[in-house]
């Protein structure tokens, strides 16, 4: 096994919801290296179930995915616990952020060019929709959270969607907590908002959502939040297209209107059909724009505003704050349990096993520092020198202590005591015949 870090973080890219992002270096043999982004969980959600099955999902569902406009992800990561999904780096913008940028200085998509954008999202939705199983059967996928946040594009004009982390599978158990809804409650069906059954026509919804706010110019259902956002999404109230905005082609408004169909029978029944009407709607609006046209448009909203993509923009954190991360988790691999939390510092790597769709969502714990682990590997391993020494010399005391004793006289007198005296020698006898010579 290998002992030196797989990932190296560079910098943090943004905070989402749910999970800091990261852009990172992966190394590999004969000095391989190559930029993605890593995805990891926030600290403080790190012991809530839901979360922590967020995140392996997203990596069950997309990685079983491989089309050229969904974000890849490479790996399901794992160290002291702690899971990471490295992902595809697109070097670019969000959709939510090029909208933003391109309203902060009055540059409004161009129809054209928001309708490719829109083609791009359905062939995305159309592949994952129709993904089948080993068994041949649909997958059943429902991404559950298209929006512009979800909608990657390159500098180069690549357009990707991405973060399945709420999607639903067929036969995956959805839990939420209490009467919570999960998803962008702006960008969402009247039937996810209500926390009904969700199927692929919920994801064109969105889309239908998405269109209508980039080519219309604002969102639908208006800047209010809370309960009167969700209110307004329940009842599918929305200022008809044509009202809010004139002048656009009929098509692009029964795009947009039979997409947003308060019922899921009342809307495209496949991504596929949306996306046939969407090209459709474009080529007789305005003819042909594809990637080309939306790369030369980025490349004047960059002149205008100067944001850079995502490699050269400047680091939100200091860039001496850099950690390494390890090891993959391969199939039938439990994690083990949680550490005490603790800053991530270093961790070291092994050499990647395949990622099975059966891997369990596993606890997430911070990282223990190895510096640390072995500082205590090695104060206890000289305790237990220690140890071993005093005993050794606490016997070798008491040996010496019994042979002392036994090279000593015995005392039959008790220690502290006096001794008793002893009765003097008798006196000596006179034979009797020596006592009458000396009378005589």
């Amino acid at each position: 096994m290998s002992s030196s870090p797989r990932y190296t973080v560079l910098r943090k890219v943004t905070d989402g919801g749910t999970a800091e992002i990261f852009l990172a270096k992966q190394h590999g043999a004969a000095g391989f290296e190559k930029t993605v982004v890593i995805k990891r969980i926030f600290t403080t959600l790190l012991f809530d179930l839901h979360f922590r099955h967020l995140l392996v999902d997203e990596a069950r569902v997309a990685m079983s995915l491989n089309h050229g406009n969904i974000v890849q992800v490479l790996d399901l990561g794992e160290d002291q616990g702690r899971y990471f999904l490295v992902i595809e780096l697109v070097d670019g913008w969000s959709l939510g952020r090029i909208l933003e940028r391109a309203r902060a200085a009055h540059m409004q998509m161009p129809p054209a060019v928001a309708l490719h954008v829109i083609v791009e999202v359905c062939r995305a939705l159309a592949y994952a929709h129709a993904k089948k199983g080993a068994d041949g059967k649909p997958l059943g996928i429902v991404h559950c959270d298209v929006n512009p946040r979800n909608v990657l594009i390159s500098e180069q004009g690549e357009v990707k969607l991405f973060d399945f982390g709420l999607a639903r599978v067929r036969g995956k158990i959805v839990k939420t907590d209490g009467n919570s809804i999960q998803g962008s409650v702006d960008f969402m069906s009247p039937e996810q908002a209500s926390g009904g059954e969700l199927d692929a026509r919920s994801d064109l919804f969105s889309v239908g959502t998405m269109m209508y706010a980039m080519l219309i110019g604002r969102h639908p259902f208006g800047a209010a939040g809370g309960d009167t956002l969700l209110t307004r999404v329940k009842s599918d109230d929305f200022e008809p297209p044509e009202t809010a905005r004139s002048g656009l082609h009929p098509e692009i408004y029964r795009v947009i209107r039979r997409a947003m169909g308060k019922t899921p029978a009342g809307r495209y029944q496949t991504a596929q059909e949306m996306l046939a009407d969407v090209e459709r709607a474009a080529r007789l609006a305005f003819g042909p724009a594809g990637r080309t046209e939306l790369e030369r448009w980025l490349q004047g909203l960059s002149a205008q505003d100067g944001v850079p993509p995502l490699t050269r923009q400047a680091p939100t954190e200091p860039t001496g704050n850099l950690f390494t991360l390890g090891r993959l988790i391969g199939p039938g691999q439990e994690p083990p349990p949680p550490p005490a939390a603790s800053p991530p510092v270093i961790v070291r790597s092994s050499r990647p096993p395949a990622v099975e769709p059966s891997v369990l969502p596993p606890a997430l714990a911070p990282v223990d520092p190895p510096s640390r682990r072995r500082w205590v590997d090695r104060v206890g391993l000289v305790l237990v020198l220690l140890l071993v020494f005093v005993a050794l010399e606490a016997r070798l005391m008491h040996r010496r202590s019994q042979s002392a004793e036994l090279r000593a006289p015995r005392r039959l007198d008790s220690p502290g005591q006096p001794a008793a005296p002893r009765a003097p020698p008798p006196a000596e006898s006179t034979p009797p015949a020596t006592r009458a010579a000396s009378h005589g």
